[in-house]
């Protein structure tokens, strides 16, 4: 044991250096690495992780872990097993890179999603540790990427545990968890569900340009909510708002975003013909997506699926550039 610990200690240094990880590859230490993860001595799993998470840097190590089908599997139920804060935030960067890499990993995604990872993101972020809450976010945020990871995320209430992290202390926090909840109301469901949990408030507040990077965050969002006919009603008060950040701002992604924000407001007809108006006060059950987008009179002409969609609705021509 002893040997082994002192042998991952030297892959956890070694790991430091973009030479060694394609020694290390070529070796095969990836795998072997892999099995310390699941050994009872605390200070061997976390020299493990360590090294997996240095070398996850290169696309050959996150290939070895990823094409093996179950290696992301078994570092995650080693995570639901880990007592060791510093280790399961090793772990959780882990996966966390296996997912991004390669441009958002559907492999990756779909291996983790399999054994619902979502809930053990949920669980974690739980954690009064801010820099396991963060990782935890954002690999919760990652994992949303996948349309399968945002039916998980909305089923088990992602969106109103999110939704108080728009204000959190920390800044990592708050814009991973604006990015997972930018991600999850691309779906239909995501759009009611942020409705019904009271997430338009959030927004208004948080149109400023003191932050570019949350700020374009935070426009997505209420572009992605707005699709909502009762939420755009509610968000009519952005409009001057988004006025003057137009004349102010100096990036010109941020002046198009607010350009696309004002035209999703200004639709006075159903973006989409599977949203109508609903009451703010009922409930989600009420509301069978799929009846009733089948119940419209043009449901049997229309190619749109109540899932999937993520453009914006192009029923009405607008110049972007005279907003």
């Amino acid at each position: 044991m002893y040997l082994r610990q002192e042998l991952a200690m030297c892959f956890k240094y070694a790991s430091a250096s973009t030479e060694a990880w394609d020694a290390l590859v070529d070796l095969k230490c990836i795998d072997k690495l892999v099995e310390y993860v699941a050994v009872d001595n605390k200070l061997l799993r976390g020299n493990a992780l360590s090294a997996l998470n240095d070398c996850c840097l290169s696309d050959r190590a996150r290939d070895v872990l990823v094409n093996n089908g179950k290696t992301l599997q078994f570092i995650l139920k080693r995570i639901n097993e880990e007592t060791d804060r510093v280790n399961t935030v090793a772990a959780l960067d882990v996966l966390s890179k296996c997912v991004i890499g390669l441009n958002y990993c559907e492999k990756a995604m779909k291996e983790l999603l399999n054994v619902n990872a979502v809930s053990t993101a949920l669980r974690l972020m739980d954690s009064p540790f801010l820099d396991l809450k963060e990782a935890a976010t954002r690999f919760l945020c990652l994992i949303c990427f996948h349309i399968k990871g945002k039916d998980q995320a909305i089923k088990q209430g992602a969106i109103e545990k999110l939704l108080p992290y728009l204000h959190h202390i920390e800044p990592r926090i708050q814009i991973f968890g604006l990015a997972a909840l930018m991600s999850i109301t691309i779906a239909v469901e995501g759009k009611f569900r942020i409705v019904f949990a009271g997430g338009v408030p959030y927004i208004k507040p948080m149109l400023d340009l003191t932050d570019d990077v949350i700020c374009l965050y935070v426009l997505q969002l209420m572009i992605n909510t707005a699709h909502h006919p009762g939420a755009r009603a509610k968000l009519q008060d952005c409009i001057p708002i988004l006025r003057k950040m137009i004349t102010e701002s100096t990036s010109a992604w941020l002046k198009r975003t607010c350009r696309q924000g004002i035209q999703q407001l200004q639709f006075t007809s159903r973006p989409y013909p599977n949203l109508r108006f609903v009451s703010m006060k009922e409930g989600m059950e009420n509301f069978p997506l799929y009846s009733v987008y089948t119940s419209l009179p043009s449901a049997k002409h229309c190619k749109i699926h109540a899932r999937t969609f993520t453009s914006f609705p192009s029923q009405r021509i607008c110049n972007l550039h005279t907003l």
